[in-house]
């Protein structure tokens, strides 16, 4: 029963998450999940880890973000919303 503990309580946080996620409507601080090499000027590369503001969603496919004194288009399934703090 210990050994189930875990998973559930992770289970539980990542649907809290998805929901605060949801309730934000996509917006907010997230965090990159894979590379991205930008290809244009209004994008910005990304490097697994990196933090951004998810300032804009256009559409399903990008969303407009900041990241440091950079602000550009990033795929959005790239990204994954974090917590508030």
């Amino acid at each position: 029963p210990e050994t189930n503990a875990q998973p559930q309580a992770e289970a539980e946080a990542e649907a809290e998450a998805e929901a605060e996620a949801e309730a934000r409507d996509g917006l907010g601080p997230a965090q990159a999940a894979w590379d991205f090499a930008a290809e244009t000027s209004r994008q910005v590369s990304l490097s697994r880890g990196d933090t951004v503001e998810i300032l804009e969603r256009p559409d399903d496919l990008w969303a407009f973000v900041r990241k440091g004194s950079e602000s550009g288009y990033a795929p959005a399934a790239y990204l994954k919303l974090v917590a508030l703090a």
